[in-house]
């Protein structure tokens, strides 16, 4: 009966004080959507949330150790973003056939020599995946460790993104042909001055402008655009214009 109220939850709330997730807690829970984990949590186990249906999860950097296989076989992951420095396990995001965005914000992330194999497809291929790090140094380990991936039409590393929260840093970014990410859903007018006389909200001057899943909104009318771009990439955005 546990197991089975496990897997039809939606929403789960964790209590302040609780010190891990243990092993396979959220296993196949595919009708889950949102879980906060607490400030006080320091491991996930084996398996914690492999199969569930969360869409995106953040990784505070109060955790301390991931198990084996953490995050692996979540069908409907588009983004996840672990924050601290901890040693990412063998096959945490295998077979994430949604995955579009990893991000490893620690400046000394650590990688099992197994390797995680990060994919999107149940075949392995990981060529629509983007993932960030701090600096070279993880880049390098992530290559070093996660050879398998090779074989699966690898993924493109990004080293030293910003995440920006604002239009004007937005803005100020696209500009300089910056790689981006999203922290949150961001509006801004179109106003910016385009060619013939038209504007538009955002101009992209190359770089990466990666949604992370999060709303562009665009206010505005007549002839103008969302976003005018003159080269670069971008992906994982929703955008509403009107």
């Amino acid at each position: 009966m546990k197991e089975r109220v496990i897997l039809e939850l939606e929403k789960v709330t964790l209590p302040e004080g609780l010190t891990e997730i243990p092993v396979a807690a959220f296993n196949q829970a595919s009708k889950l959507k949102k879980v906060n984990i607490p400030s006080t949590v320091k491991s996930l186990g084996l398996g914690a949330f492999q199969g569930a249906g969360l869409t995106n999860i953040t990784i505070p950097a109060n955790i301390e150790s991931l198990g084996y296989g953490t995050f692996r076989d979540m069908k409907d992951l588009t983004t996840i973003i672990i924050e601290g420095n901890v040693e990412i396990p063998g096959y945490a995001l295998r077979a994430c056939t949604s995955l579009r965005t990893v991000v490893f914000e620690g400046d000394d992330v650590t990688f099992a020599g197994r390797g995680m194999i990060i994919t999107n497809k149940e075949n392995g291929d990981g060529s629509a995946v983007t993932v960030y790090v701090a600096n070279e140094t993880v880049k390098e380990r992530l290559i070093a460790s996660d050879t398998a991936s090779k074989d699966y039409g690898g993924y493109k590393i990004v080293v030293g993104s910003k995440a920006v929260s604002t239009a004007s840093d937005l803005i100020a970014e696209l500009n300089n042909g910056s790689a981006v990410r999203l922290s949150n859903s961001i509006s801004t007018p179109a106003t910016l001055k385009a060619p013939y006389g038209n504007y538009a909200g955002l101009i992209q001057k190359g770089g990466l402008l990666d949604g992370m899943g999060e709303t562009l909104s665009v206010t505005g009318g007549g002839e103008t655009y969302a976003i005018m771009t003159y080269g670069g990439t971008i992906k994982n955005l929703v955008i509403d214009y009107g």
